[in-house]
């Protein structure tokens, strides 16, 4: 049942980086006090869903490695190599569909385009994929608490360098922390940590830690945004950002899986898909419509149709020869 309503809050969290990523790319008008408000308010429920996919992915890929150490690197590498696949597949479309903006991003910022390739969301799957290989050729116990240190060390780090770096204790990096192993890592160990540990969260516990998460990240956007004018609908991670991902985590892991979870769970295979394919109905089928509809109805409807649109073309791919890059 736990793995079913896993399967589940992929797809929650797929739907609701569809409402976040809307408010950004969409050209949305936030003259209106309800879409600025909805936009704050969305994004902030939204923020979880990619520690989420971190936190799964060391449950079970993370779990699998701590569970065979000697078959470390081959399941590493079996995993990473899809992944490898499909972020160089996609930003080779999204390349050939931006061309000007691709020769741009490679003149003057080529390290940026390997951690994020040609289109900003693509960077989680290099993020992925370092975090999986730091844990596979991690040199210490696994078991031990090393690893969640390490991650610790590189979150606080990324913190520094990203919604703290205008504060007294920021730095300029010259890199965007959100990239490459800064976040994703600790909370890939949270994962097989939870793997390894099994722990026994109550629901109450579960929906505590998840709102204690939500508080945190609130109140550190709101004084980001009081002291430093820092807008909060760009902090992609704060401090509250780990209790967050996991109480969202623990929403799935420590519930049993309703009728709703259990139809949302049948399309679980195709939210990576969705994923990386999303951008690109977003850009060039939906986005040019934007002045057809009201503001307030664009925003609520565009997710939806969407997501619609988005599973429906990955799961036309998936019974072609490309399924490969899905």
């Amino acid at each position: 049942m736990r793995l079913q309503r896993i399967d589940a809050f992929r797809v929650y969290s797929i739907l609701l980086i569809m409402f976040a990523h809307a408010q950004y790319f969409s050209a949305i008008d936030f003259s209106l006090p309800f879409t600025r408000a909805f936009s704050v308010i969305i994004i902030g429920i939204a923020r979880p869903t990619i520690q989420f996919f971190f936190i799964a992915s060391g449950f079970f890929l993370g779990g699998k490695i701590l569970d065979d150490p000697q078959q470390a690197i081959p399941l590493a590498w079996k995993y990473t190599r899809r992944l490898l696949v499909v972020f160089l597949f996609w930003s080779i479309i999204y390349a050939l569909v931006q061309p000007n903006e691709f020769l741009l991003l490679l003149e003057k910022d080529p390290v940026r385009l390997i951690f994020e390739g040609p289109k900003l969301h693509l960077w989680y799957l290099p993020s992925l994929i370092l975090a999986i290989w730091l844990f596979a050729l991690w040199p210490f116990d696994r078991k031990s608490w090393s690893f969640l240190a390490f991650g610790t060390v590189l979150f606080l780090v990324g913190l520094m360098g990203g919604a703290y770096r205008l504060t007294d204790i920021g730095v300029n990096l010259h890199f965007n922390t959100r990239d490459a192993a800064f976040f994703g890592t600790v909370f890939f160990g949270i994962g097989a940590y939870i793997h390894q540990k099994q722990p026994r969260v109550s629901k109450a516990a579960a929906v505590g830690i998840y709102l204690l998460g939500m508080a945190m990240y609130a109140l550190e956007s709101w004084y980001l945004w009081a002291q430093y004018n820092m807008d909060p609908i760009r902090n992609d991670y704060v401090l509250g950002s780990i209790p967050y991902g996991i109480g969202f985590f623990l929403l799935a892991y420590t519930f049993t899986a309703n009728r709703l979870d259990r139809f949302a769970a049948k399309f679980a295979p195709y939210v990576l898909g969705i994923y990386v394919g999303h951008m690109l109905i977003l850009d060039w089928l939906l986005k040019p419509l934007h002045k057809s509809f009201h503001p307030i109805l664009w925003q609520l409807g565009l997710p939806f149709v969407l997501f619609v649109l988005s599973l429906g073309a990955v799961y036309l791919i998936s019974k072609t020869p490309l399924k490969r890059v899905i």
